[in-house]
């Protein structure tokens, strides 16, 4: 009787999943048709993803089903190996190759360097919030630098996702060296951000980390 218990409860799960996810991309598929008709306007993709993402995680929390919460807890193994690839295959695909190749130069500088002053800005920033009592963070631990050299490496790879999805809309007309700068920067720090991260994390289980 157990064993059938479980494999109905099982079957309701996967039967809601699926409910769920249907639901979800007809719902995706109707507003993306809307908006490359011209008949919503003001607002890109990808800020509907992120709203209809919102409003659903928020139902399932208010819903109090603890499988899908659990199902929902963010795993960066499902990021890096399932979702990351095809958003750096998609982008790499839309790029204008002469273009990106003859700016080669300014788009490695904005994606190495950038990314890499923006980890070290943002994780100063963070270190001093923590000593002057800004954010909750026990400034006297051996483990802050690295901690806070982490959450900037994280953080300094944020991909304008909404300004792409704009500029590659029929209702723009952008120059395409901007274009192409912007995208292929947004394809190259993912790279670098994951690899700053890597290696930063090697470094937590030392004693005196910095």
């Amino acid at each position: 009787m157990a064993q059938s218990s479980d494999a109905g409860d099982d079957d309701e799960f996967a039967s809601l999943n699926s409910i769920l996810l249907t639901t979800t991309l007809l719902v995706l598929i109707f507003i993306g048709h809307r908006i490359n008709t011209n008949r919503l306007k003001h607002i890109p993709e990808s800020g509907c993803a992120m709203l209809l993402g919102i409003l659903l995680g928020f139902v399932i929390r208010l819903a109090g089903i603890k499988e899908e919460i659990q199902l929902l807890q963010f795993k960066g193994s499902v990021f890096f190996y399932v979702l990351l690839p095809p958003i750096i295959l998609e982008a790499g695909l839309g790029l204008e190759t002469q273009i990106f190749v003859d700016n080669l130069g300014a788009i490695f500088a904005y994606a190495v360097l950038g990314t890499l002053v923006s980890a070290w800005v943002t994780s100063r920033g963070l270190h001093m919030a923590a000593a002057t009592g800004l954010v909750g963070l026990d400034s006297s631990s051996p483990r802050l630098g690295i901690l806070c050299h982490l959450f900037g490496a994280l953080i300094s790879a944020t991909d304008p996702v909404a300004t792409i999805a704009l500029f590659g809309g029929a209702r723009f007309r952008t120059d395409p060296l901007l274009h192409s700068l912007i995208n292929g920067e947004s394809v190259l720090n993912d790279a670098v951000a994951i690899a700053l991260f890597a290696t930063l994390s090697r470094h937590l289980d030392e004693e005196d980390p910095r």
